[in-house]
């Protein structure tokens, strides 16, 4: 195997125009399992953890997402689930990866 020359930047290709004008219809993570707070009605915390799919329509000017972006949303959501919280968090993802539709499904026991 080939070693990389450390000194050689590696080209962000993600980064890139893409000249070919293909939106992508649908392009995500499926079946993220992840640690979850859920406000329950009256105001009570619950733990849990949820498997989530989420995905995301791209204009015909990216190229792609990397996957480890729907991770770092997740992880980056400081308030529990609930149906005030869930909205905010689609439109963060939305604005994160540059989307004009998108779809977040949580699966957990409750």
């Amino acid at each position: 195997m080939n070693q990389r020359d450390p000194h050689l930047p590696i080209p962000d290709v993600q980064s890139q125009p893409d000249h070919r004008r293909i939106a992508i219809d649908r392009v995500g993570v499926k079946s993220l399992r992840h640690p979850v707070r859920v406000r329950c009605v009256g105001g009570a915390l619950m733990h849990s953890v949820a498997i989530f799919d989420m995905t995301v329509c791209l204009p015909e000017t990216s190229k792609g997402t990397h996957m480890s972006r729907f991770v770092e949303l997740i992880e980056s959501h400081p308030e529990p689930l609930s149906a005030e919280t869930l909205p905010a968090l689609l439109e963060h993802m939305l604005a994160r990866l540059n989307a004009s539709e998108g779809r977040i499904d949580a699966r957990f026991p409750f």
